[in-house]
């Protein structure tokens, strides 16, 4: 990149010794990323005003050739809600540096945020081309595309391997979904319980399998996986219904309602919620409410 780019102008007399010129061809280039580190700063304290007057310098002085303070700067416009205006600034990452698979990936996502699902899905499988390893990640979002696109069996595949490769929450997530949406309620149970294994705290995972278990009419199981959801996030509306589900048809109407009352305030426009309480005030017999 020449120094021109870097927007500096290095002239140095003849009498320069041929070290000191290899040491500047060496050394200069670095003069375009020295202010990465408090672009990075800026952003991670929310100084995003700083951050802002400072990308903008850096890429003014770069004559628009300022990799990091572009990507950056797409990070903090998708924050923001500027889907549109984040891509493009991704995009001119990817002019400046092709080979970068995160650059592909964020152009990527932004286009599937823009519900342009065709356009995102091949730019993932180009992210995965130009991939030097395999990636979870990638594979995930290949999986969501697909999904998005209707293409359910490669989109399966694809969350497959991103679960065998990166056992995140949300991969084990989109695969339950698969499989819930295709009425393969044991094999999304099985996803669910190897999902706990290596995330055995987490509340969403417990909520559907304790969910999962109640469709499958295993009462007890599903029981006790809601109520441990319920005591790591007592606000956790599907946890509540599904407790509230399994007292009701026990008959307990006063504990079902306990249960939906709370769920209906984190939750107010659920059909199922009004539904069940609806359902436990006619068992009671009160008609009117």
């Amino acid at each position: 990149m020449s120094l021109v780019a870097n927007g500096k102008q290095d002239v140095k007399p003849s009498s320069v010794g041929k070290n000191s010129r290899m040491a500047t061809a060496l050394f200069e280039p670095d003069a375009l990323e020295k202010l990465n580190w408090l672009i990075h700063l800026y952003h991670v304290r929310g100084e995003i005003v700083k951050c802002k007057e400072l990308i903008k310098n850096e890429i003014n002085k770069s004559g628009g050739k300022h990799e990091y303070a572009y990507f950056k700067q797409g990070i903090i416009l998708r924050e923001e809600g500027k889907i549109q205006e984040a891509l493009e600034s991704f995009q001119i990452c990817h002019k400046l540096n092709s080979d970068n698979t995160d650059n592909i990936k964020e152009v990527a996502k932004c286009l599937f945020l823009l519900k342009r699902y065709r356009l995102s899905l091949e730019a993932y499988l180009e992210a995965e081309k130009n991939s030097h390893k395999p990636d979870w990640e990638i594979y995930h979002n290949i999986g969501q595309c697909l999904m998005c696109l209707g293409e359910v069996g490669k989109a399966k595949e694809y969350a497959k391997r991103a679960v065998q490769l990166g056992k995140q929450e949300s991969s084990y997530a989109l695969l339950i979904k698969i499989l819930v949406g295709e009425g393969d309620f044991q094999s999304a149970v099985a996803v669910c319980t190897a999902a706990l294994d290596s995330c055995p705290d987490s509340t969403t995972m417990l909520t559907e399998s304790g969910l999962l278990h109640l469709k499958l009419g295993q009462t007890q199981q599903a029981f006790e996986n809601l109520s441990s959801a319920l005591a790591l996030d007592p606000s956790c509306s599907q946890a509540l219904l599904g407790v509230g589900c399994i007292t009701q048809a026990h008959e307990e109407y006063d504990v079902a309602l306990s249960k939906y009352k709370v769920a209906v305030q984190i939750n107010p426009d659920s059909v199922a919620l009004w539904n069940n309480i609806g359902m436990c005030f006619y068992s009671k017999q009160k008609y009117v409410a």
